[in-house]
């Protein structure tokens, strides 16, 4: 993807965006770049194993795009000018910028680079990518990643693409906040009635955004959040925090790590109003579209990797399955505490053992359910317990686990399962009253 001056983006939300385009281009089957980039971007698709099909109109471009890209034998160029309809001819300046004749600004080799040819017109007709792909025999399946670069011709070219355009599940536009047709406003109408939607708002006139097909983005969140072996999963869970008899009615909630809201309810149906939060703007997309007619439900963007302070405290804050998808664990458990008037409800995955570890550890970040940056930890319970204790006077484990083999009943001997699971409560009030809670890690549980 060409690069851009990006000094008015947060180096947070840059961070974000490129962990959003990575996912994507791995999840791809291949690329298909509309517009030249970068040399390093050749290299950067290669690395991952993605075939690529490139498009560029100048024909001395398309020259020196296909000698660099010799090196890799999965990757092609294409020589066409893209537009809206095939057979249209226009005319292009080969040096400094041309304007087309509908405002179009097309890219051209730098003035005073000594191999560049001296700036000459030339006239080019106009071919639709679903002509252009068609002919050359690219089965648009295989390249369901596009990157749209087209100096303010993005709109034109897309709608030459309706038909293999339904065979692309996410694309990266070029879109400038001008007239024309890499206008913002245009461009996002359209693309929406294609059956895409952002992942994120352009914040600056020439900017890239990354858009989704609605449609195959819920259908991967319910994959990765759905079976009946993560609904069993929730119903333990859910029963066990019933069961604790913590005060929860009515309660200002903050969710952290919401997936696809599956938790939510829970405190909804108690009279609650939840501050549900995500990292991934594809699951922050399905959690919209889930509570968009509930009034107790407002969803928000927070990277618990990286979080920003809210501006308010909460009664109860309900981190399930989040902690062990985090890369500083220690900096999260401090924001929550941070945030927290009343009570920490924090479930998550440890290993066994009686020292302080963090025990970090790779996840998949292209799993809607892994760790968004592919950093996680499995720390040990007295880890967890030391943290909270920082900055909670009073942290409680239970004295029952969930019904479920991920929460073992036994810290002595070690379990089989893959995945083993605790539950912790923290509170600003003693609760020790409370004959579900324990002031102290047991070496054993009940079911």
């Amino acid at each position: 993807m060409s690069s851009t001056a990006m000094s008015t983006v947060p180096d947070r939300t840059l961070r974000q965006r490129a962990t959003n385009l990575e996912s994507h281009i791995i999840l791809s089957k291949g690329v298909l770049r509309l517009g030249s980039g970068p040399e390093d971007e050749a290299q950067r698709y290669h690395q991952h194993g993605k075939p690529v099909v490139w498009v560029e109109a100048l024909p001395d471009a398309h020259q020196r795009l296909s000698g660099l890209l010799h090196a890799f034998a999965n990757q092609r160029a294409l020589c066409a000018l893209l537009g809206e309809r095939d057979g249209e001819q226009k005319s292009l300046s080969t040096g400094g910028l041309a304007e087309h004749p509908t405002g179009q600004v097309v890219p051209m080799p730098q003035s005073g680079e000594a191999d560049m040819p001296p700036a000459r017109a030339v006239t080019l007709p106009t071919l639709r990518v679903d002509t252009l792909l068609s002919v050359n025999g690219v089965d648009p399946a295989l390249y369901n990643f596009w990157v749209v670069d087209l100096q303010g011709a993005e709109l034109e070219a897309l709608k030459g693409a309706t038909r293999h355009l339904q065979k692309c599940r996410a694309l990266v536009v070029k879109v400038r906040d001008i007239e024309g047709g890499g206008c913002w406003s245009a461009l996002k109408d359209w693309l929406y009635r294609q059956g895409f939607e952002p992942l994120w708002l352009p914040e600056q006139p020439r900017d890239d955004v990354l858009f989704v097909r609605k449609d195959v983005v819920v259908a991967q969140a319910r994959i990765r959040f759905g079976g009946a072996h993560y609904e069993r999963h929730n119903q333990r869970r859910l029963e066990h925090l019933a069961s604790l008899d913590l005060d929860l009615d009515g309660k200002r909630v903050l969710e952290v790590g919401a997936g696809i809201g599956d938790h939510t309810g829970f405190y909804t149906a108690r009279g609650c109003s939840v501050v549900c939060t995500e990292v991934r703007p594809e699951l922050l997309m399905v959690l919209a579209d889930h509570f968009a007619d509930n009034p107790l439900v407002d969803v928000r963007a927070l990277d618990m990797d990286d979080p920003e302070d809210l501006g308010e405290r909460f009664d109860v804050i309900h981190c399930y399955g989040l902690l062990y998808h985090l890369g500083n664990p220690a900096q999260a458990i401090k924001f929550l505490s941070d945030h927290c008037s009343g009570k920490i409800v924090l479930e998550t995955c440890v290993s066994f053992g009686d020292e302080f570890l963090e025990n970090t550890t790779p996840e998949s970040q292209q799993n809607f359910s892994q760790a968004f940056y592919g950093q996680g930890c499995r720390p040990t319970r007295p880890w967890i317990w030391r943290e909270l204790q920082k900055y909670i006077p009073f942290v409680y484990s239970t004295a029952k686990q969930p019904m479920h083999e991920e929460f073992p009943v036994s810290w002595v001997i070690p379990s089989t399962s893959e995945l083993n699971r605790a539950v912790f409560v923290a509170s600003r009030d003693d609760i020790q009253d409370n004959k579900n809670l324990l002031p102290y890690l047991p070496d054993r549980h009940e079911y």
